[in-house]
């Protein structure tokens, strides 16, 4: 059976949703983490990009929620959304939903899997190095939708940097 750890965090707490975040795992025996560790950012975004780093290298998947969201059908169990997933697949986002005035994005960092391995740590280092200001000069809105000045866009460009 597949171990899932769920992380959430932020600079500071905002929601409740911890102790959604915290009962869901529970439910299903996933150890859980809320890092809210004070850091030097350059963007608030990138908290979540230094909370990703911080994990340790065990081949082992993660769930990683925003703390604005929430878990709404508590009795799913994460392991559904990786059956079927090919083995050397280390990370899997949700392709983003189109919002009511017709914007998307390329894809959805708030609620992503990612496994634990060096190359997904060597990948969120890149990203975390890049500029916006670079990064929004490359961005084809037509290819990766809106640009939503964070983590998100620097997943994107590290993504079609690297293949």
């Amino acid at each position: 059976m597949t171990q899932v750890h769920v992380i959430s965090g932020c600079t500071k707490k905002r929601f409740e949703s911890e102790a959604n975040h915290r009962a869901y795992a529970g439910a299903h025996g996933y150890s859980y983490q809320f890092d809210a560790k004070l850091r030097e950012l350059k963007s608030p975004y990138d908290h979540k990009v230094y909370a990703i780093l911080e994990q340790p290298i065990d081949n082992e998947w993660c769930f990683w929620m925003d703390d604005d969201a929430f878990f709404m059908q508590m009795e799913t169990p994460l392991e559904g959304f990786l059956k079927g997933v090919p083995k050397h697949t280390k990370m899997v986002f949700a392709k983003s939903p189109i919002n009511p005035t017709g914007g998307w994005t390329h894809l959805s960092s708030g609620n992503f899997f990612f496994k634990r391995t060096q190359s997904v740590h060597d990948f969120f280092a890149r990203a975390l190095e890049h500029d916006l200001v670079m990064i929004r000069e490359w961005w084809d809105a037509e290819k990766y939708g809106m640009f939503t000045k964070g983590d998100q866009d620097k997943i994107v460009y590290e993504l079609a940097q690297s293949g």
